[in-house]
Protein backbone atom coordinates (compact mmCIF):
# COMPACT_ATOMS: atom_id res chain seq x y z
CA UNK A 1 0.00 0.00 0.00
CA UNK A 2 2.03 2.51 -1.43
CA UNK A 3 5.10 2.10 1.79
CA UNK A 4 3.10 2.43 4.16
CA UNK A 5 1.45 -0.58 6.76
CA UNK A 6 -1.46 -0.32 8.28
CA UNK A 7 -1.19 -1.53 11.61
CA UNK A 8 -4.95 -2.12 12.61
CA UNK A 9 -7.87 -0.46 13.17
CA UNK A 10 -8.11 1.00 16.78
CA UNK A 11 -11.53 2.03 17.03
CA UNK A 12 -14.44 1.97 15.05
CA UNK A 13 -17.87 3.13 16.80
CA UNK A 14 -21.27 4.37 15.16
CA UNK A 15 -22.07 7.58 16.92
CA UNK A 16 -25.68 6.46 16.67
CA UNK A 17 -26.77 9.90 14.52
CA UNK A 18 -25.67 8.93 11.42
CA UNK A 19 -21.89 9.64 11.47
CA UNK A 20 -19.21 7.06 11.80
CA UNK A 21 -15.61 7.39 12.58
CA UNK A 22 -12.34 4.43 12.16
CA UNK A 23 -9.09 5.13 13.25
CA UNK A 24 -6.13 3.27 11.72
CA UNK A 25 -2.53 3.75 12.91
CA UNK A 26 -0.07 3.99 9.82
CA UNK A 27 3.74 3.17 9.39
CA UNK A 28 5.31 4.82 6.63
CA UNK A 29 8.59 3.61 5.06
CA UNK A 30 11.32 6.18 4.78
CA UNK A 31 11.25 8.17 1.36
CA UNK A 32 7.84 6.60 0.58
CA UNK A 33 4.87 7.95 -1.10
CA UNK A 34 1.14 7.66 0.33
CA UNK A 35 -1.87 7.34 -1.85
CA UNK A 36 -2.32 9.12 -4.91
CA UNK A 37 -4.37 12.65 -4.51
CA UNK A 38 -7.63 12.01 -3.81
CA UNK A 39 -10.85 13.30 -2.36
CA UNK A 40 -13.43 11.36 -0.26
CA UNK A 41 -17.04 12.75 -0.65
CA UNK A 42 -18.43 11.67 2.50
CA UNK A 43 -15.42 11.36 4.96
CA UNK A 44 -13.39 13.78 6.74
CA UNK A 45 -9.92 12.60 7.46
CA UNK A 46 -7.60 13.68 10.19
CA UNK A 47 -4.01 12.75 10.32
CA UNK A 48 -2.02 13.10 13.92
CA UNK A 49 1.90 12.60 13.24
CA UNK A 50 2.75 10.66 16.16
CA UNK A 51 6.53 10.00 14.93
CA UNK A 52 8.75 11.55 11.70
CA UNK A 53 7.93 14.18 9.42
CA UNK A 54 4.93 14.01 7.04
CA UNK A 55 4.78 16.19 3.93
CA UNK A 56 0.96 16.73 2.82
CA UNK A 57 -1.01 18.29 0.05
CA UNK A 58 -4.51 19.42 1.01
CA UNK A 59 -6.20 21.07 -1.39
CA UNK A 60 -3.56 23.64 -2.94
CA UNK A 61 -1.57 23.64 0.03
CA UNK A 62 1.62 21.30 0.55
CA UNK A 63 2.77 21.27 4.14
CA UNK A 64 5.37 19.80 6.34
CA UNK A 65 4.00 18.54 9.20
CA UNK A 66 5.93 17.02 12.78
CA UNK A 67 5.50 14.75 15.49
CA UNK A 68 2.42 16.47 17.71
CA UNK A 69 0.87 17.95 14.60
CA UNK A 70 -2.47 17.60 13.23
CA UNK A 71 -3.97 17.81 9.68
CA UNK A 72 -7.34 17.86 8.97
CA UNK A 73 -8.37 17.09 5.02
CA UNK A 74 -12.56 18.15 4.56
CA UNK A 75 -13.94 16.04 2.81
CA UNK A 76 -13.77 16.76 -1.51
CA UNK A 77 -11.32 17.92 -0.27
CA UNK A 78 -7.87 16.73 -2.57
CA UNK A 79 -5.29 15.33 -0.16
CA UNK A 80 -2.59 12.94 -0.15
CA UNK A 81 0.80 12.66 1.82
CA UNK A 82 4.50 11.15 1.92
CA UNK A 83 7.40 10.47 4.12
CA UNK A 84 9.79 12.58 2.58
CA UNK A 85 12.47 12.04 5.33
CA UNK A 86 15.27 9.00 5.58
CA UNK A 87 13.30 7.56 8.96
CA UNK A 88 10.34 5.93 10.00
CA UNK A 89 7.42 8.21 10.28
CA UNK A 90 4.01 7.17 12.21
CA UNK A 91 0.70 8.45 11.72
CA UNK A 92 -2.90 8.04 13.19
CA UNK A 93 -5.57 8.40 10.54
CA UNK A 94 -8.99 8.64 11.78
CA UNK A 95 -11.75 9.16 9.26
CA UNK A 96 -15.26 11.03 10.14
CA UNK A 97 -18.38 9.89 7.82
CA UNK A 98 -21.22 12.48 8.13
CA UNK A 99 -23.78 10.28 6.25
CA UNK A 100 -25.89 7.55 7.44
CA UNK A 101 -25.35 5.58 3.97
CA UNK A 102 -23.54 2.72 6.30
CA UNK A 103 -20.91 2.63 3.37
CA UNK A 104 -17.20 4.11 3.46
CA UNK A 105 -16.98 6.05 0.38
CA UNK A 106 -14.29 4.48 -1.98
CA UNK A 107 -11.51 7.34 -2.73
CA UNK A 108 -11.90 9.28 -6.03
CA UNK A 109 -7.84 9.83 -7.66
CA UNK A 110 -7.66 13.52 -9.18
CA UNK A 111 -3.84 13.24 -9.00
CA UNK A 112 -0.43 11.85 -8.61
CA UNK A 113 0.81 11.04 -5.21
CA UNK A 114 3.62 13.66 -3.69
CA UNK A 115 7.01 12.76 -5.00
CA UNK A 116 9.11 11.26 -2.39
Amino acid sequence: MYGQRQDHVDAKHPSGDGRAFAVVASVLAPRSSGPPLHVLPSLDVAYQVVEGRVTFRIGDVELEALVGATVVAPRWTPHTYANTSGKVARVLIEWTRGTDNGQIDESRIVGPALSR
